[in-house]
């Protein structure tokens, strides 16, 4: 499980950190986040799914570096997202 942590922006509310640790990061929905911060998930390999509120509009980078288990699955479906966007060690 994972406990959130927020920063209120002057253009709205920005999703900082995620501590903790599990197969799945459900990000609620009830704080309008707009921005997920950069390295937010880095290094969690044992995660595989994560679910974004419908406000997000902007994702930091290397936000899922690291993330084996998640990028094994998403990869295998859009391989030139992954390529080009996102770094990750040999699968």
């Amino acid at each position: 499980m994972y406990e959130y942590y927020y920063k209120k922006q002057d253009f709205g509310m920005c999703l900082t950190e995620a501590k903790g640790d599990g197969k799945e990061a459900l990000i609620p929905a009830d704080k309008d986040i707009l921005i997920i911060a950069d390295d937010i998930f880095k290094g969690h390999k044992e995660l595989v799914r994560v679910e974004f509120p419908d406000t997000v509009i902007e994702i930091g980078g290397f936000v899922f570096d690291g993330c084996i288990c998640l990028l094994r699955k998403v990869c295998n479906r859009i391989y030139g997202f992954c390529y080009t966007v996102i770094r990750y060690e040999m699968l």
